[in-house]
């Protein structure tokens, strides 16, 4: 996606700004998509960002529901990384994570 791409110059040459901006077209404009909110969160892990939460709310409002566990699997694993490791424990045991849902304790099991 040329957008990304776009978006990964801005934050190598340090362009903060141009980078938040189009982040936020980005989110708008491909609501949908995972990457580009995964690609938010980690703009704010790295920054320091208090938002994180409010973001993922936001982006699960935007994604279907089949793909919400995906979703906050992979934010709390770039919040345990990247950013604070409790924050990322508290996401992984949030109401519709991994470990609420039976469907996936079913399936993990075999």
């Amino acid at each position: 996606m040329m957008n990304l791409a776009l978006l990964g110059m801005h934050e190598r040459t340090e362009q903060h700004k141009l980078a938040v901006d189009l982040l936020n077209k980005m989110c708008m404009k491909f609501k949908n998509l995972c990457k580009v909110w995964m690609r938010k969160i980690l703009s704010l892990v790295k920054r320091n960002g208090d938002e994180v939460q409010a973001v993922v709310e936001r982006s699960l409002k935007s994604h279907p529901r089949h793909k919400h566990i995906k979703f906050i699997t992979q934010t709390a694993i770039l919040e345990f990384r990247c950013g604070v490791p409790d924050k990322g424990r508290s996401l992984m045991n949030s109401p519709p994570s991994v470990c609420n849902n039976p469907q996936r304790r079913r399936h993990s099991s075999r």
